[in-house]
């Protein structure tokens, strides 16, 4: 673990080895079969280190050539408001203390016309995060299988300009559905 508590939080460009802390047999307490492992919150290190690995991802994703035009067009505040937003949500999930102000998954990415490609290029970045930041099998695991209860909330069909530009009629100020838009919409290409 690092100084700071997080199992993948590192100042330092080195790889660091995850080991279990030091115990001394005769100071250990008895613990029963029973008892609660800490929340995954917890088992990150908090929140400062959950928002340092959250911004660690999201370059990750912005520096992709499969996924990082999404943010071609995202300001400097976006971004952070991203980040925060990414990281309240995560903190609230895993059991911690925090509060998510955002939007349900569904919403946040609606009519951006994320593909399973994209979204396997988001696995595969959370994988290598997970690996660079030497986080525990297990934790990535468990990270992944977060991660991947919203797939149905993330790829939700085109994107909100392909269907403007297939609907020349359409009223933008009404939402994709009152057009028979759903997530299985496919348009052709332009």
């Amino acid at each position: 673990m690092s100084a700071t508590g997080c199992p993948f939080y590192s100042h330092s460009a080195e790889k660091t080895d995850i080991k279990a802390p030091a115990v001394n047999v005769t100071e250990q307490q008895e613990v029963s079969s029973d008892e609660e492992k800490p929340c995954f919150y917890d088992r990150l290190g908090k929140y400062d280190n959950i928002s340092e690995f959250a911004g660690f991802l999201l370059k990750r994703c912005i520096e992709s050539k499969e996924i990082g035009h999404f943010w071609n067009t995202m300001s400097e505040d976006s971004f952070h408001h991203e980040l925060s937003n990414f990281t309240d949500f995560c903190c609230v999930k895993w059991g911690g203390p925090a509060m998510y102000k955002g939007r349900d998954m569904h919403t946040t990415h609606r009519g951006m016309g994320i593909t399973e490609e994209h979204w396997q290029a988001l696995i595969n970045i959370i994988i290598t995060g997970c690996e660079e930041k030497n986080l525990p099998e297990d934790m990535t695991q468990e990270f992944l299988e977060f991660v991947s209860k919203y797939k149905s909330a993330v790829i939700c069909g085109p994107s909100f300009k392909d269907c403007v530009l297939n609907n020349p009629d359409m009223d933008v100020r009404k939402k994709m559905s009152a057009y028979g838009v759903s997530r299985h919409t496919v348009f052709p290409k332009q």
